[in-house]
């Protein structure tokens, strides 16, 4: 059987909460299963993405296939990558140095068309399309408030619509050689019924907000023109 490592949010305490900012980490909006999905009744939106096509960077950033599975009350998301995660990317000499995150497997989802939230995870006052972003992050610096290392990320922007601060939450991750797993309750989505979205690699050499980070890889290939994928597919 292969060894699947488990990535936990740590709890938030007052060291945490006293380094984060422009988000509130209060009350997690998340709760955590078992991270496989019987396919019986469940509806699902998969997206199957070219190999060798990310760029200036180690194929463990090189997206293969993305899928999102709603099976009750929650969604169940992978995301599976052209090569291992290693245990300690800073030993890697793909890995890019000087870095405060690099995330192998993220999924932006854009739950409400009519809305668009501006500001954090940028430093720019412009709009973005997704309402949540969350997934795997290597975050040697910290600087999410969840811990060093391996984070589980959520991250919930609806609160910067009436004027409050996006939610920085920590989820459990599974990884399993080349697949990264993750599931969180549809409530915490607030329940949508459809949505767009799109699964992603990310390396930013600053702390968020921040506004320069690349994106080695992303599946649908929105940044060559692609549209978002849609659940339910």
């Amino acid at each position: 059987m292969n060894a699947i490592r488990r990535i936990c949010g740590l709890l938030f305490g007052a060291a945490l909460m006293a380094g984060c900012t422009e988000r509130n980490t209060q009350g997690p909006l998340v709760t955590t299963g078992a991270l496989s999905a019987d396919a019986t009744g469940a509806t699902t939106s998969t997206v199957v993405d070219a190999v060798g096509d990310a760029v200036d960077a180690p194929a463990w950033l090189d997206l293969a296939s993305a899928s999102i599975t709603r099976k009750r009350s929650r969604f169940y998301f992978t995301v599976d990558l052209a090569a291992l995660i290693p245990a300690d990317p800073s030993l890697d000499p793909a890995t890019p140095t000087q870095v405060d995150h690099v995330c192998p497997a993220l999924d932006g989802l854009d739950t409400d068309r009519a809305s668009a939230p501006a500001r954090y995870p940028f430093g720019k006052n412009e709009a973005n399309w997704a309402e949540f972003y969350l997934g795997l992050c290597w975050n040697p610096s910290g600087s999410f408030g969840l811990g060093t290392g391996f984070v589980g990320l959520f991250i919930d922007r609806r609160p910067l619509l009436s004027g409050g601060q996006a939610r920085v939450l920590p989820i459990e991750v599974s990884i399993q050689r080349t697949r990264v797993s993750f599931v969180v309750d549809a409530a915490a989505l607030g329940d949508p019924e459809s949505f767009a979205w799109v699964a992603f690699s990310e390396v930013a050499k600053h702390a968020d907000p921040n506004d320069i980070a690349s994106f080695p890889d992303a599946a649908p290939d929105v940044n060559l023109g692609a549209p978002f994928a849609i659940w339910p597919q």
